[in-house]
């Protein structure tokens, strides 16, 4: 299967890999640009586990559920950047069903499950 390169719109810039932290405006993904008092270093866009700083959502409720213990200090990834990605080339289900109909009608036409077609 074929591979996409996905690259930043503005050249020179990163995308913004959200990670589980990350949390969404009414099932909406939100950027970095939403996030305040956040910082940058090794290549990740970082966030204060605290309620006063960067909104974090489902991924940090989960895991104070579970146990593990977050400072309001506590900073925790929000973002990856990277320069680009690749994606694998996804199947298209209309081409999949295309390809698959005559073989299938062969298939029950053989076996007499469909005769009038």
């Amino acid at each position: 299967m074929g591979k996409t390169p996905i690259e930043p719109k503005k050249k020179g810039g990163f995308l913004a890999i959200p990670t589980d932290f990350v949390k969404t405006f009414r099932g909406h993904p939100v950027g970095p640009k939403q996030y305040g008092g956040t910082v940058i270093f090794g290549g990740i866009i970082w966030g204060k586990a605290g309620w006063s700083g960067a909104g974090t959502g489902g991924g940090l409720r989960q895991r104070r559920a579970a146990g593990e213990k977050f400072g309001k200090q506590t900073l925790i990834p929000l973002f990856i950047l990277k320069e680009s990605v690749i994606i694998r080339k996804r199947l298209d289900p209309a081409r999949v069903l295309a390809y698959l109909k005559p073989i299938y009608l062969a298939a029950l036409k053989k076996s007499c499950l469909l005769s009038n077609l």
